[in-house]
């Protein structure tokens, strides 16, 4: 079986980018301040320099996220992590990307893929709704590879 590569629509990484830039922004305008005569704050630059590593990092990885499902694995790349898990693991699926799995020790473990999080109904009466129709065939494609139920 060849490798499922599931990732978000194009138009939706260009929004978390562009989150990202702002949050770039928000961060350089905070240097701004730190380095300005009147204000000088060391507490104000750190906190700006701070959010600008994070802000440029989630940006370099925004482009990045996607679900890989191979023969036995599920690799999740996120914004901030990545994560694998055994197929054979998992117990559950839910609608809004929540994988519940066993670890070797047979603890219970919950990861998130957050790029499937949504709260809309899957009524496609509403924009949203549609919008998010490739979410819900990713989780039904997740769902199928798994051989998992889903929502209770």
């Amino acid at each position: 079986m060849s490798p499922i590569r599931l990732a978000p629509p194009r138009w939706a990484q260009h929004v978390n980018f562009a989150a990202c830039l702002i949050g770039i922004g928000t961060s350089l305008a905070f240097l701004g301040a730190a380095i300005d005569p009147e204000i000088r704050s060391w507490p104000i630059g750190l906190m700006g320099m701070t959010s600008l590593a994070v802000s440029i990092w989630a940006a370099i990885r925004s482009y990045g996220i996607h679900v890989l499902l191979d023969d036995t694995d599920m690799h999740i790349h996120g914004t901030f992590w990545s994560r694998h898990v055994p197929r054979d693991r998992i117990t559950y699926i839910s609608d809004v990307g929540e994988v519940e799995y066993k670890d070797p020790r047979g603890y219970s473990m919950t990861v998130h893929i957050t790029w499937l999080m949504r709260a809309v109904d899957d009524d496609e009466r509403f924009v949203l709704a549609r919008l998010q129709r490739p979410w819900r065939e990713a989780i039904a494609t997740l769902r199928n590879w798994a051989n998992v139920e889903g929502a209770i």
